[in-house]
């Protein structure tokens, strides 16, 4: 599915030619059922518990970094 999305030539890209259907019904997405999820009635597999807006648990811990952040040209 992914070297079918990105392919470089639009004319073989998934979904392309009609709208993005043919990515909706691939079998990757088998089961989903689409107007659940766009009206949001789906339930998340699985919910973290969060002790506060700033609980940062779940995610890995890394040393500060030593390096110096490199800047972007001034046009970009």
């Amino acid at each position: 599915m992914i070297r079918k999305l990105l392919n470089p030539d639009l004319n073989y890209r998934l979904g392309v030619e009609d709208k993005g259907d043919s990515v909706l019904r691939h079998k990757w997405f088998k089961g989903v059922d689409w107007e659940n999820l766009l009206a949001k009635e789906i339930p998340a597999p699985w919910t973290p518990i969060l002790r506060n807006d700033k609980d940062s648990s779940y995610f890995e811990r890394y040393p500060p970094s030593q390096e110096e952040p490199s800047t972007l040209p001034k046009d970009l």
